[in-house]
């Protein structure tokens, strides 16, 4: 998940109003009620103050993403989990929105195999491996777009990717490209499913949203410690941890709990709302990634000086987050609660 414009403000005013044309009374009511109720959980005593600035700030983003006509939808539906919608862009991309909308969960570039996101920095786990043929675990495949790029640059690797959304993964097949032959699609549980496989992955990469949450069982020390063992000697695990510019509590959580499981772990901010968290099954792996990323050609020879530009180790100590105790919702609604108040600085929704 990518948050292209992770606005509160406009998400309320867009919930606040019947969108007929989609028929989506029930969900837009849904999510105002949820904000709202997130607000006066947070902090009671600045709800007055964001309520009073929320139809100005809402309105005048809202006029602006209304003097053009919205790109075409092709495809939109209500699933057991959440509503699914597909988005053809004005600049040709394909693009999957669940919920509200307000974040990119899959996309098909309209020219070349790279997404220019987040996604593109997975193509660096065969170069900390080594293991350019080797098995990979998507956790949170959504529209397949992880196996869509490794399809482009590294085409002899196996890939698992488990999706609780049998809806996503059909709209993925039939709109986002979603055909690398090397990919088995699993409908299931990430946490459950990895648990019951039988391991054996040169990487996992975790990238799965309960819009705007990662499920807090993906991301608790005892997850990373089955994460960890599925994994071969010297092998990675990657989690995409998406926050507003500026607000990495949760990224520093996480990290911190990976930290608590591996012997290493090293973070990279991708862009202004996507960290990627690497956790190394041995402590060698971790002090050679920035040379073998340096050293990377190919396709992924892009991805991989982003990530060795901005690689940072992280050290042992801080929160740790458990299943018994994981306020990582609660660190998440701060954070969007702060952005909101500083004025939602770099939110552009791409595609309207």
């Amino acid at each position: 998940c990518v948050f292209r414009s992770p606005n509160v403000a406009a998400a309320v005013h867009r919930a606040s109003v019947l969108d007929a044309r989609h028929h989506r009374r029930r969900l837009s009511e849904g999510l105002a009620a949820f904000v709202y109720q997130r607000l006066i959980a947070l902090d009671g005593k600045h709800l007055l103050e964001v309520d009073f600035h929320l139809p100005s700030i809402a309105l005048r983003r809202h006029l602006r993403a209304h003097e053009t006509p919205p790109p075409p939808v092709v495809f939109e539906g209500e699933s057991a989990y959440q509503f699914v919608q597909v988005v053809r862009q004005r600049d040709g991309d394909t693009v999957l929105h669940l919920n509200e909308g307000w974040a990119i969960h899959s996309i098909l570039p309209a020219s070349g195999p790279l997404t220019g996101g987040y996604w593109d920095a997975f193509l660096t786990l065969p170069i900390l491996t080594g293991r350019p043929a080797g098995r990979l675990a998507v956790l949170g495949n959504a529209g397949g777009t992880v196996g869509n790029v490794f399809a482009a640059a590294w085409p002899d690797t196996v890939i698992d990717g488990v999706e609780i959304d049998p809806v996503v993964s059909d709209v993925g097949r039939r709109f986002l490209g979603m055909n690398n032959p090397r990919l088995t699609v699993h409908t299931a549980d990430a946490r459950s499913w990895l648990r019951a496989s039988a391991g054996g992955y040169d990487a996992i990469v975790v990238d799965a949203y309960r819009q705007p949450y990662i499920p807090f069982h993906l991301v608790s020390r005892e997850f990373f410690s089955i994460a960890r063992d599925r994994l071969t000697s010297g092998g990675v695990v990657a989690i995409n941890v998406g926050t507003p510019p500026g607000q990495l509590e949760a990224v520093d959580q996480i990290a911190a709990t990976m930290r608590a499981v591996f012997p290493a772990v090293q973070q990279v901010r991708i862009d202004e709302f996507n960290s990627i968290v690497f956790g190394y099954q041995g402590p060698a792996t971790a002090a050679a990634a920035r040379s073998a990323l340096r050293g990377a050609t190919g396709l992924s020879a892009g991805p991989a000086q982003t990530v060795a530009a901005g690689l940072a180790d992280v050290p042992a100590g801080g929160t740790v987050l458990t299943d018994d105790h994981s306020p990582i919702e609660w660190v998440t609604d701060r954070a969007l609660l702060t952005y909101l108040q500083d004025g939602a600085p770099g939110a552009s929704r791409s595609g309207s």
